[in-house]
């Protein structure tokens, strides 16, 4: 195990659809999937795309990747608590990356 399921050994639970081992804390599925939408939330916000069209890009983004935590959920694969974990997780890491890159207009030798 490394990163941030050195923290909790939280087992899987039992009855499960699909064969997953080891820890289930954090969901890395969950992580990963709304980070990656949360990235491109932000990069549809800087596109040509307006109105409408862009709400709609980003509803179907942030709602896939909810779906995917609701799906290690139904697999049985997960509890909750380690699927919202993983969403913290996300946002956390897309925060502090946003940021770090709004902070680092300038570089720091150079103010």
């Amino acid at each position: 195990p490394s990163g941030p399921e050195l923290v909790d050994d939280h087992v899987r639970p039992e009855l499960r659809l699909i064969g997953e081992f080891g820890q289930s804390f954090p969901s890395g599925h969950a992580a990963g999937m709304l980070g990656f939408g949360l990235v491109l939330i932000g990069m549809l916000r800087r596109s040509p795309l307006k109105g409408r069209a862009r709400a709609a890009a980003e509803y179907a983004v942030l709602a896939f990747a909810l779906l995917m935590g609701a799906s290690r959920l139904y697999l049985g694969v997960h509890y909750l608590t380690d699927v919202t974990a993983g969403w913290m997780l996300a946002i956390g890491g897309v925060g502090a990356g946003w940021w770090g890159v709004r902070r680092g207009d300038v570089a720091p030798w150079e103010r």
